[in-house]
């Protein structure tokens, strides 16, 4: 399976002065979310080794820092200018990285809202969307599995935005192989509950 990617605006700039500017800010906190997405590479690459599973978890801990660093600095950009779209859309990545889902799709929903964007940030602010609802699949799917649905929808969206969203049309086939399997595995627990239940009249 291919990670699960969220898309980032990057910004480069020359800062002319020491002022604290909203490019900077956003800059500042791409710099803490590249740091944090470093992190929990390494601690995804060990995750497998009990052996090293302290290890895992302390890295873990030291990206959802770095998460929480990128997220204070979108804030503070936002309130130099409250519409600024980077900070907006790196906010919401940076809240889904520290598993805040429902904050993560406030921001991009309100991204989504705007008439003035563009369709390719339309497309990726669907997608991230789209992400959120497939990753809290993931983590729970016996108590999760409409957030599957939701995720189908949302990058269905994303691709009606912009066509050629390739990391989109990869997430939609992934997430749609998963609610065959889900499908599949629903008609069989019926069958033997079915038949349990067959079973057991049959010997009354």
């Amino acid at each position: 399976m291919r990670t699960i990617k969220l898309l980032i605006f990057n910004i480069c700039i020359i800062v002319l002065s020491f002022g604290q500017t909203k490019e900077k800010m956003v800059l500042e906190g791409n710099n803490e979310y590249e740091k944090g997405i470093n992190l929990l590479q390494k601690a995804q690459a060990i995750s497998g080794d009990s052996s090293r599973q302290l290890e895992a978890d302390a890295l873990m801990q030291k990206a959802i820092s770095k998460f929480s660093k990128a997220e204070v600095n979108y804030k503070k950009a936002k309130e130099k200018e409250q519409e600024y779209l980077e900070a907006e859309f790196n906010l919401g990545d940076a809240l889904h990285k520290q598993a805040r889902y429902d904050d993560s799709r406030k921001k991009f929903e309100s991204i989504i809202s705007r008439p003035d964007i563009s369709p390719e940030v339309k497309s990726g602010a669907h997608h991230n969307i789209g992400n959120s609802y497939l990753e809290e699949f993931l983590k729970d799917p016996q108590n999760k599995s409409d957030k599957l649905d939701e995720s189908i929808e949302s990058y269905k969206n994303a691709l009606r935005s912009n066509p050629s969203d390739n990391d989109a049309r990869y997430n939609l086939e992934f997430a749609r192989r998963l609610k065959q399997q889900q499908q599949q595995q629903d008609k069989e627990d019926n069958k033997e509950q079915k038949d349990k239940q067959e079973k057991k009249q049959q010997q009354q």
